[in-house]
């Protein structure tokens, strides 16, 4: 091919190139507003799940998880120091999902007498080492109202379209509502944090 004819190649394809630019870019956009529309949806809806607090703070984020998940586990470290410094108050919205464990260990912090030390003794205790990961030990006879808890809490997480864990769910100050899959980086999480409701 000449140097000729190649230029005029790339001069038929570079159009197609760029027209496909905005298709994407359309996409993009096209999933985040769907992203935010069901995180508005989940927030509207907040009220049907049981949730453990932590920390007390004006500034509020909902955190589905599994007692058993290595990542849900990271996130609670990472958000350690701002809970401890009033600047979020989490919100864990326990599923029991991943493992054979994970809803008798799930309904032991739910049927916890103080939900908040048990959800702390679970992620003190937490070993993915041992094999055990959560570490609290699991209720091997919930009760009905725990587990339509817990069913009531994985039905909302659905309504994201997916049912991995963990999932950051939130208000940010210009009234918009969104979710973050899985255990964002330290750096982005605390500019997010910086950003809430």
């Amino acid at each position: 091919m000449t140097q000729r004819s190649m230029f005029a190649f790339l001069f038929v394809l570079l159009p197609l190139f760029a027209a496909g630019a905005p298709a994407v870019a359309a996409e993009k956009i096209d999933a985040a507003q769907a992203r935010q529309q069901a995180a508005a949806s989940m927030l509207a809806n907040i009220q049907q799940t049981t949730w453990i607090r932590d920390g007390k703070s004006a500034h509020v984020m909902y955190v589905f998880f599994d007692p058993n998940c290595p990542y849900c586990h990271k996130v609670f470290e990472m958000l350690r120091p701002p809970v401890q410094r009033g600047e979020v108050e989490l919100r864990w919205v326990v599923v029991g999902k991943l493992m054979v464990t994970s809803t008798g260990k799930a309904a032991a912090l739910l049927e916890a007498k103080d939900p908040t030390e048990a959800l702390y003794r679970n992620e003190r205790g937490f070993s993915q080492e041992t094999g055990s990961f959560g570490g609290i030990e699991e209720e091997p006879a919930p009760r009905e109202e725990t587990l339509r808890q817990l069913n009531a809490n994985l039905a909302l997480l659905n309504r994201s379209g997916f049912d991995a864990v963990p999932a950051l769910l939130f208000r940010t100050k210009d009234g918009k509502a969104d979710i973050i899959r899985g255990a964002p980086p330290a750096a982005f999480l605390e500019k997010l944090l910086k950003d809430l409701e």
